[in-house]
């Protein structure tokens, strides 16, 4: 075996990756993704085969901390191909990359799909840490029919679009406050849009504000024909699980974070 550690993948890496990543997928329905941008150490094991041609077996990649900060982690994602698991392939490239977080906690997120990650994980002695939820809304769903007009609203929204097809909205009760009371922030990808930063103002909170805000949104990504609407949320948010799932959005994905 042969272990490669590089922080930029050429191309033929990236379709190697590629083509692992599918391999796993085929066996099962894994949505976790690889991290190929930069920023990351990436970890790629060979086996010669048959063929003598060298085949990626395992690759790791590791999205470690922007500065030193004492709490900062590093995130950890890899991939083995289904026909060379069991045989100690991720457990050496997991050590090989052991000297780069050394000093750093190590997030390992996973999301459930494939039940021999777990036994994995635990017998290299990671713990459960966290988990964060994936929710999506049709905005085509007849159930936000019967949400309040926007006419019949209390607060004042303002949006403002970035780059990257990105839009900011911000909501105030008076068109003159100097500051708002709930912000949220909006990406386009296609015809499908991810909500982020949604924040209430503390001193507005358990009124409804937020409530009225995300449905203004909703009806303005509506009225522009986007499809489907999604969100990350920590799974330890309740308050913020319970005003998503009160305006229709469900949970489609579970993903565990394991500390090691």
């Amino acid at each position: 075996m042969q272990i490669i550690k590089t922080d930029r993948l050429t191309v033929q890496q990236v379709k190697e990756i590629g083509h692992l990543i599918d391999e796993c997928r085929s066996l099962h329905p894994i949505r976790t993704s690889f991290p190929f941008e930069d920023g990351s150490v990436f970890f790629l094991a060979y086996e010669k085969c048959a063929s003598s041609i060298p085949v990626l077996v395992c690759a790791l990649a590791l999205i470690m901390p922007e500065t030193d900060g004492f709490d900062e982690t590093a995130e950890c994602l890899a991939f083995t191909h289904p026909s060379f698991r069991k045989k100690g392939y991720f457990s050496a490239v997991f050590e090989e990359a052991g000297t780069e977080f050394e000093e750093t906690s190590l997030l390992i997120p996973v999301d459930g799909q494939d039940p021999a990650v777990i036994p994995v994980l635990e017998t290299i002695g990671a713990e459960y840490d966290s988990c964060e939820y994936r929710m999506e809304l049709a905005l085509s769903c007849p159930c936000l029919n019967d949400a309040p007009p926007l006419s019949g609203r209390r607060l004042i929204c303002r949006s403002l679009n970035g780059p990257d097809s990105s839009v900011s909205y911000s909501f105030s009760l008076e068109s003159d406050a100097p500051l708002p009371i709930a912000v949220c922030r909006t990406a386009s990808f296609g015809a499908n849009v991810c909500l982020y930063s949604f924040l209430v103002e503390e001193d507005y909170r358990g009124r409804g504000f937020g409530e009225e805000a995300l449905l203004s949104v909703i009806e303005i990504l509506r009225s522009r024909g986007n499809d489907v609407l999604f969100l990350h949320v920590s799974g330890d948010n309740d308050a913020a699980v319970s005003l998503y799932k009160k305006t229709g959005f469900r949970i489609t994905e579970t993903l565990s974070y394991y500390l090691y």
